[in-house]
């Protein structure tokens, strides 16, 4: 029995890579019978997915683009052309793979190279780790090259949310040291520092940190260096001995004005109070303009504080 197109189309669902000469060749035949058969028809004779066919009759629409970048120059200009785009978008820049992949398709170069994300997140990936590698292989090379030097370290650690220790040089800021740890212990922290610092001719005379125990004993025992609080902690443990006077004057100054500004509202409803009266009462009445400007200013005043 004949099998039908949906049978045929079931089986062409494996994949198979093809090469360029047989895709040339498909082209070519199907070119020549293209007035006796359909291109299912063709597709089904051939062995090829008729999406794929259509794939490949698309890629020569403009047969001078085609020609270049088929040829082996060309190939060589598409490999250029995807690592750059990775190293400047993805790794200098903030772009995602997704931008590469948006960007291949609108300039329709995803009709001679790979634009799923899944191709570009393994590029990525090898572009990271030949990043570290590169990195690796720079130190120690610049190193043998390099006078001894007297550096500071600034050292913190990050949480995301394992614990990461850093170290930067802030003269040149080149970080010495990024690595996750278990703990930030100061045996840790010298145990990662003195491991990096072992294969570079430097010596450490000071250390910028927090307050951290582990930190201060990392600089002062292990690295022999002088330790200097960041700015930001100093600040603080200033800030703890004056904050809290400030803030109670700050308090006080906020319910003065609340009191100034109910006393404002205050005599504006006796005033109005006194205006309703049918029955005034005898005598000279209260000067209630004059009082409630005088609680205006004291309110202005206290707002100024």
């Amino acid at each position: 029995m004949t099998s039908t197109y949906a049978e045929y189309s079931q089986n062409a669902k494996a994949k198979k890579k093809w090469s360029r000469d047989e895709v040339s060749t498909k082209i070519i035949d199907f070119k020549e019978c293209k007035k006796a058969f359909s291109q299912r028809e063709f597709a089904k004779q051939a062995g090829v997915p008729r999406t794929t066919l259509q794939s490949w009759l698309t890629r020569m629409e403009g047969p001078a683009l085609v020609s270049f970048f088929e040829s082996p120059v060309g190939v060589i200009f598409l490999h250029t052309l995807i690592i750059g785009l990775h190293f400047e978008f993805t790794k200098v820049g903030c772009a995602n793979i997704h931008n590469i992949s948006n960007f291949l398709h609108l300039t329709r170069l995803s009709n001679f190279v790979a634009a799923s994300y899944g191709t570009h997140q393994k590029i990525s990936n090898q572009m990271d780790s030949m990043i570290g590698q590169f990195g690796d292989m720079e130190q120690v090379r610049l190193a043998l090259q390099m006078p001894e030097k007297l550096i500071t370290l600034c050292e913190d650690e990050t949480f995301h949310p394992q614990v990461c220790l850093v170290s930067i040089e802030p003269d040149s800021n080149y970080i010495i040291l990024e690595k996750y740890a278990n703990d930030r212990s100061g045996g840790t922290w010298n145990k990662a520092v003195n491991g990096v610092l072992a294969h570079l001719p430097v010596k450490v005379i000071q250390g910028t940190s927090d307050e951290g125990k582990g930190l201060i004993h990392h600089v002062t025992k292990s690295l022999n260096a002088h330790h200097s609080p960041d700015l930001f902690h100093v600040m603080y443990e200033i800030s703890r001995g004056t904050g809290a006077p400030l803030s109670a004057k700050i308090r006080k100054a906020e319910k003065d004005h609340e009191n100034s500004e109910k006393s404002v509202n205050d005599a504006v409803k006796r005033k109005k109070k006194y205006e309703d009266l049918e029955n005034k009462p005898v005598g000279r009445p209260l000067d209630f303009d004059k009082r409630i400007a005088c609680c205006q200013k004291k309110s202005k005043r206290q707002k100024r504080l």
